[in-house]
C-alpha cells in the first residue's frame, strides 16, 4: 500500500512540495483502511451509498503484494467515479489553500499555486475563481485582480456573484470607485444580478473616494431594484455624507434607517456626528451624543472625538473641554486625535495654558503627539502673544523627528509677528523655503505683518512683491498690513500707491485699510490728502472709528 503512492511521487519515498497537497487527501481519505490485511476493500463511508458494492478486486494481503496493489488502486482512482472524487477533493483543498494565503498576505503565492492547478489540474472552478480574487483583493492587488476576472471569462466560466463582489470589494480597498462602479454596470447588464453585498461594497467604493453624490446616487437605485439595504449600507451612505459635509443629508440617512426599523450602530452615530463636525454643527453633534448616551449605543472614543472637533471647529472651546472631562470619568482613554481637537479647541478660546498643559499630559499618557498636535499648540501660543513658548514648540517638535508643515510655520511666524520679532519670523521664512515648502498667502501676510510692526516698511514692499511674482494674489489683510508698514516708516505716498493699486485688482479697502492710508498721509502733514481719503471712506459706506478720526485730526 505504502510503496504504490510512494512510487506515484515524485522522489519514491520522499514526498514532493506540489503533491504534499494531494498525498495528505490520499492519506485522509484512505487511513481507516491501512493495516486491513485480508479484508475486502469498500469505499470510504462519504461517499454515496450507490457506490457501495464497489470492492478491490480479491482480498487485499498487505505484504509483498502491497506495492503492486497500491499501484492498481492507484490506477483505478484516477478514473471513473473514484477519479472524479479524488479531483473534486483536490481542488477543494487547493482552493481552500488559496483562501487561506489571501488571508495570511501571501497573494503571491497564492497566485503560484493558483499557476500549479491550471498547469497540472485539477482544473480550476469558479469557487477558485473567487478564492483567488478575493486573495488578491485583500492584499490590495485590484489590477490583477481584475485581470484574474477577464481570465476566468476566457476560459469560459460563467462568474458568479461572490466572484463580481470579490472584485468590487478589492476595487474599493484600492480606491478605485470608477472601476467599482463599472464592475457593477456590468453585472446589471450581463448579470448575475447584484445582491445586497454588491451595492454595499460600490457604496463603500464610492465613500473611500469622497463621492457622496454617487453613494448617495446607488442608494436610490439600489431600493428601485428591490434589494433591502441594512445597516452596513446605511453605514457606508451616512459616511460618505460625512466625507462630504453633506450633514443634512447624513441625518435624513439616520431618520430613514430608524423608520426601516433598523437599528443604528456605534459606526453609524459616529459618521452621523462626524458629519456634523465637517457641516460645524456642533449642537447638532451633541444631540446625537446625548441620545447615544439615552438609549443608543455606547459612546466610545470615537464618538467623543467627533463630538470635541465639532464644538473646536465652532469655538466652542468651553464645550469640547467639558466633553473631554466627562470622557475621563467614563474611563475612556483620549487618543491623539482627542488632546489635538482639545487643544484646538483651546487655541479657538485663547487658552494657551490649558493647551500646553494637555500637551504634558497627553506625552505623560505616553502619546506621541503628532505634526497636528504641535500645529495647534504653537496656534494656542500665538494666539496667547507667547512667542517665546511657540519657538520653544517648534524646536521640540523637530527634535522629536516631526516636520513641520505650513500651517506650522504659519502659526509661529505669526507668533513671532505679535511678539515684534521681524527677523525671527523672516527666519522661519527663509527655513521654510529651504525645507522645501511652498509659503501661501497667510505666511506672507503673517510675515509683512512682521515687519508692519517694527517699522521695516522696505521688508514688507519687498516681502509684497515676493508674493506676487510667485503667483499669489495679495487679499485685503496683505494690502492692509503693507500699507500700515509703509504708515510706520511715514512713506505716505507708497501708501497711496498700494492703495490705488487695491481698487486695480478690484479689491474693496476696509476700515482698518482706510485709516492706515490716513495715518501716513497725517504723520507727513499731507491734511489735504488725509481728508480726502476721509471723504472716500464714507461715500464708500464705511463707518471711521477713533483710529481714523485721530489718524484725521
Amino acid at each position: 500500500f505504502h510503496g504504490g503512492w510512494q512510487q506515484w511521487e515524485d522522489t519514491p519515498g520522499q514526498p514532493s512540495q506540489s503533491s504534499q497537497p494531494a498525498l495528505q487527501l490520499f492519506r485522509e481519505e484512505w487511513q481507516p483502511w491501512e493495516g486491513c490485511a485480508g479484508q475486502p476493500w469498500h469505499h470510504s463511508p462519504t461517499q454515496n451509498h450507490q457506490h457501495q458494492d464497489q470492492q478491490w478486486p480479491g482480498q487485499v494481503a498487505w505484504g509483498e503484494q502491497s506495492q503492486q496493489q497500491g499501484q492498481a488502486w492507484l490506477q483505478h482512482s484516477q478514473s471513473g467515479q473514484a477519479g472524479f472524487r479524488w479531483r473534486k477533493l483536490r481542488a477543494k483543498h487547493d482552493t481552500e489553500q488559496i483562501r487561506n494565503l489571501g488571508k495570511q498576505g501571501q497573494w503571491q503565492q497564492a497566485l503560484q499555486l493558483f499557476a500549479e492547478m491550471k498547469q497540472n489540474g485539477p482544473e480550476p472552478h469558479v469557487s477558485t475563481h473567487g478564492a483567488i480574487i478575493t486573495a488578491c483583493g485583500e492584499c490590495s492587488q485590484w489590477q490583477q485582480a481584475l485581470q484574474l476576472l477577464v481570465e476566468m471569462k476566457q476560459r469560459g466560466l460563467m462568474p458568479n456573484v461572490i466572484t463580481c463582489n470579490a472584485s468590487i470589494s478589492a476595487c474599493k480597498k484600492c480606491l478605485e470607485w470608477k472601476q467599482a462602479l463599472q464592475l457593477l454596470a456590468n453585472m446589471k447588464q450581463s448579470g448575475p444580478a447584484p445582491d445586497k453585498i454588491s451595492y454595499n461594497a460600490s457604496i463603500s467604493a464610492c465613500t473611500k473616494g469622497e463621492q457622496w453624490h454617487q453613494a448617495l446616487q446607488l442608494l436610490a437605485e439600489m431600493k428601485e431594484s428591490k434589494v433591502v439595504p441594512d445597516v452596513t449600507t446605511y453605514n457606508a451612505s451616512i459616511d460618505a455624507c460625512a466625507k462630504g459635509a453633506q450633514w443634512h443629508q447624513a441625518l435624513q440617512l439616520l431618520a430613514e434607517m430608524e423608520q426601516r426599523r433598523l437599528e443604528p450602530d456605534a459606526y453609524t452615530y459616529n459618521s452621523s456626528i462626524s458629519a456634523c463636525e465637517k457641516g460645524r454643527q456642533w449642537q447638532q453633534a451633541l444631540q446625537l451624543l446625548a441620545k447615544m448616551q439615552e438609549s443608543g449605543p455606547v459612546p466610545d472614543v470615537i464618538t467623543y472625538t467627533a463630538s470635541i472637533s465639532a464644538c473646536e471647529k465652532c469655538s466652542q472651546g468651553p464645550q469640547a473641554l467639558q466633553l473631554l472631562a466627562e470622557m475621563k470619568q467614563r474611563r475612556l482613554v483620549p487618543d491623539v486625535k482627542t488632546y489635538s481637537a482639545s487643544i484646538s479647541a483651546c487655541e479657538k478660546c485663547s487658552q494657551w495654558q490649558q493647551a500646553l498643559q494637555l500637551l504634558a499630559e497627553m506625552k505623560e499618557s505616553g502619546l506621541a503627539p503628532n505634526v497636528i498636535t504641535y500645529s495647534a499648540s504653537i496656534s494656542a501660543c500665538e494666539k496667547g502673544s507667547q512667542w517665546q513658548q511657540a519657538l520653544q514648540l517648534l524646536a521640540e517638535m523637530k527634535e522629536r523627528g516631526l516636520v513641520p508643515d505650513v500651517i506650522t510655520y504659519n502659526a509661529s511666524i505669526s507668533a513671532c509677528a505679535k511678539g515684534s520679532q521681524w527677523q525671527r519670523a523672516l527666519q522661519l521664512l527663509a527655513e521654510m523655503k529651504e525645507s522645501g515648502l511652498a509659503p501661501n498667502t497667510i505666511t506672507y501676510n503673517a510675515s509683512i505683518s512682521a515687519c508692519e510692526k517694527d517699522c521695516q516698511w522696505e521688508q514688507a514692499l519687498q516681502l509684497l512683491a515676493t508674493m506676487q511674482k510667485s503667483g499669489l494674489l495679495p487679499t485685503v489683510i496683505t494690502y492692509s498690513a503693507t500699507i500700515s508698514a509703509c504708515d510706520t516708516g511715514r512713506q505716505w505716498q507708497q501708501a497711496l500707491q498700494l492703495l490705488a493699486e487695491m481698487d486695480e485688482n478690484g479689491l474693496v479697502p476696509n476700515v482698518k485699510t482706510y485709516s492706515a492710508s490716513i495715518s501716513a498721509c497725517g504723520k507727513c502733514s499731507e491734511w489735504q490728502q488725509a481728508l480726502q481719503l476721509l471723504a472716500e471712506m464714507k461715500h464708500r459706506g464705511l463707518e471711521p472709528n477713533m483710529i481714523t478720526y485721530s489718524a484725521s485730526i
